[in-house]
C-alpha cells in the first residue's frame, strides 16, 4: 500500500559521461524517472533529438562504455522520428556492448527500453530478455535504473502469466524503493499495486489507488508521468464500470508537452490517445464527436522527420 514516507525521499543524480557532457541525450523529461525523457546536460526539444545524439554518436569513443549512452540516445531519436526496426537493432547493439563490458548501469540502461515495449511478434525475445536481465549483478547501477529494470521485467513476467515470478520482482523493487528513499523508484512500486488491482478485478479499488498514485506524482515533482500512468490504466475501468467519462476527463488533463507539440508534427502517442478518445466517445453514444477527433488524424500525413 501506499504508506506514509518513513523518512525523505530523495531524487537520483544525473549520470554524466565526460566525453559526450551535454550532446547525451536520453532518458526521461522528469529527472525524477520517467523512462522516456532525461535529459543530460539542459532541456531537448524535438529538434535536439534528432541532431544531438548524432553528434553525441560521432564524438563518443567507441571503445568505452559511453558508446552505449550515445547509441540509446540516437534510438530514442529514431523512435522519435518513426523509425521504430533502426532504434530496435540500436538498442540491441547496445545492450550486445554492454554485456561485453560487463557494466550494470548500461546492461539495465539498454534493457529497459526493450523490456518496455515491443511488438507481439518479438515477445518471446523480450520475456528471454526480463529472465536475463533479472539475474543479472547489480552492482553499479543506479537505482532508478534498476528500479525500472525490475517494474518491466515484473511486468513481462505477468503477462506471460507468471504472477509469482512478477510479485517477487516487484517485491525487490518496493525494497529497493525503501531502502533507497529515490522518489522515482518509489512511483515504480506505487505502480505494481494498481496493476495487480486491475488484474484481480478489484476495479474500484484500482481508481482509489490511481487517485492517490497521482497525488504522490505530484508531490513527487512528476506530474506528468502520474496522468501518464492513470490514463493508461484507467481503460478497465473505462469499460467495465461504464466510467468513461473518467477517462475523457483524464485525457483532458493529460498535458502534452510542448516540445513535443510542434506544428505539421506529432508524436507517436498523439495518435495513440487521439484514437482512444475516438473510441470512448463512440462508447457513450457520441458518434458525431468521435468521427470529428479521428478524422483529422486519420486524413493527415504523418510528418515523422
Amino acid at each position: 500500500m501506499m504508506t506514509a514516507r518513513k523518512r525523505p525521499w530523495r531524487h537520483s543524480p544525473a549520470t554524466d559521461h565526460p566525453h559526450v557532457g551535454e550532446l547525451l541525450i536520453f532518458g526521461e523529461v522528469e529527472h525524477n524517472g520517467h523512462p522516456h525523457h532525461r535529459v543530460v546536460g539542459g532541456t531537448p526539444r524535438i529538434g535536439e533529438y534528432r541532431t544531438r545524439p548524432e553528434r553525441a554518436g560521432r564524438y563518443a569513443d567507441p571503445d568505452c562504455i559511453e558508446r552505449v549512452y550515445a547509441d540509446l540516445a540516437f534510438a530514442h531519436a529514431l523512435v522519435t522520428g518513426g523509425r521504430f526496426a533502426q532504434a530496435s537493432a540500436l538498442r540491441l547493439k547496445a545492450l550486445k556492448f554492454a554485456r561485453k563490458h560487463g557494466d550494470a548501469e548500461a546492461m539495465f540502461s539498454s534493457a529497459v527500453y526493450m523490456l518496455a515495449v515491443g511488438a507481439p511478434q518479438y515477445w518471446d525475445e523480450r520475456l528471454r530478455l526480463a529472465e536475463e536481465c533479472s539475474g543479472w549483478p547489480r552492482q553499479g547501477a543506479r537505482a532508478q535504473t534498476l528500479g525500472q529494470a525490475l517494474l518491466y521485467c515484473g511486468t513481462v513476467q505477468l503477462g506471460q502469466g507468471e504472477r509469482a515470478q512478477a510479485e517477487e520482482l516487484w517485491s525487490q523493487l518496493a525494497e529497493l524503493a525503501e531502502r533507497t528513499r529515490v522518489v522515482s523508484v518509489g512511483l515504480f512500486a506505487a505502480e505494481r499495486e494498481i496493476v495487480l488491482a486491475v488484474v484481480d478485478g478489484r476495479l474500484e479499488q484500482a481508481l482509489v489507488l490511481l487517485r492517490r498514485f497521482v497525488d504522490l506524482a505530484d508531490e513527487s515533482g512528476a506530474p506528468i508521468r502520474g496522468r501518464m500512468f492513470r490514463l493508461n490504466h484507467l481503460t478497465a475501468q473505462a469499460l467495465y464500470l461504464g466510467r468513461t467519462d473518467l477517462w475523457l476527463t483524464a485525457c483532458e488533463e493529460q498535458p502534452m508537452p510542448a516540445s513535443l507539440a510542434r506544428p505539421g508534427r506529432r508524436p507517436v502517442g498523439f495518435f495513440i490517445r487521439t484514437a482512444a478518445r475516438s473510441m470512448r466517445l463512440a462508447q457513450l453514444g457520441r458518434l458525431e464527436e468521435a468521427r470529428a477527433v479521428f478524422r483529422p488524424s486519420a486524413e493527415r500525413p504523418r510528418k515523422w522527420s
